[in-house]
């Protein structure tokens, strides 16, 4: 468990936050397209750098006409656009950063340090939580997201090995504190005598406490075809974890 308790609501004072709300789960990617499905974000990984893609004019034609390309970090794994749809962040593997990108400025305005080699990310609904999957260190950064343009670190969960893609339920309401989040660890050792009698729905993370309950093995077909180990994180006292 990171400190105490909370609920997104705790942290933002008088700053208020972006109405604006994802219209589905959202997942780790290295493509993205803002909300009103104007324009695509494309991480390009050997080029280290964000690329801005029209692809609808404002007849609600279809386009193709490369807006910008800005420079981030070090070997960009993951790009997440918030719902506002005028910030994005950019998961750096070698920088181990998380680069905020003015969508509208076009252009990096800070780079939040996360942990070893940040690989998948992603945003709760409502836009006010960024989680981040640190490969090498075996935890999931968060981050409070209130002001877009300035992450707040809340703390890091410590998931076990290489976790590398993160996915995040939407159930349409205001409250991004009972979303569930779930972590793939990619590396990890499929256990096929594993029996978690507790064990219910995939394995997931609850946005509020951050605690793990008990993990789930399954097979992840990724592009190098290793198994792995599904996540779960729920609300309550950390439990200990079934192997």
């Amino acid at each position: 468990m990171i400190g105490r308790p909370y609920t997104s609501a705790s942290f933002l004072g008088n700053r208020g936050v972006a109405a604006a709300t994802l219209a589905t789960p959202s997942r780790s990617t290295t493509i993205a397209v803002t909300s009103d499905e104007t324009r695509l974000v494309v991480v390009n990984r050997e080029a280290n750098s964000l690329s801005i893609i029209q692809v609808k004019d404002a007849q609600g034609n279809d386009v193709a006409v490369k807006l910008d390309e800005i420079a981030v970090g070090l070997e960009p794994r993951c790009v997440s656009v918030h719902p506002n749809d005028q910030v994005a962040y950019v998961t750096n593997g070698i920088s181990a950063t998380v680069s905020v990108v003015d969508l509208v400025l076009g252009r990096v305005v800070r780079n939040v340090p996360t942990g070893t080699e940040p690989r998948g990310c992603a945003l709760t609904p409502n836009g006010h939580l960024l989680y981040v999957a640190n490969n090498t260190e075996g935890t999931v950064s968060i981050f409070f997201t209130g002001n877009p343009l300035n992450p707040i670190p809340v703390g890091a969960v410590p998931v076990g090995r290489n976790p590398t893609a993160v996915a995040i339920t939407n159930d349409g309401d205001d409250d991004d504190a009972d979303e569930t989040v779930f972590v793939t660890q990619i590396f990890a050792e499929l256990n096929p005598d594993f029996v978690d009698p507790n064990f219910v729905p995939p394995g997931m993370i609850d946005p509020c406490p951050h605690t793990i309950l008990r993990r789930r093995p399954c097979e992840v077909q990724g592009t190098r075809g290793r198994t792995g180990r599904l996540v779960k994180f729920v609300q309550g006292l950390k439990k200990d974890i079934v192997e």
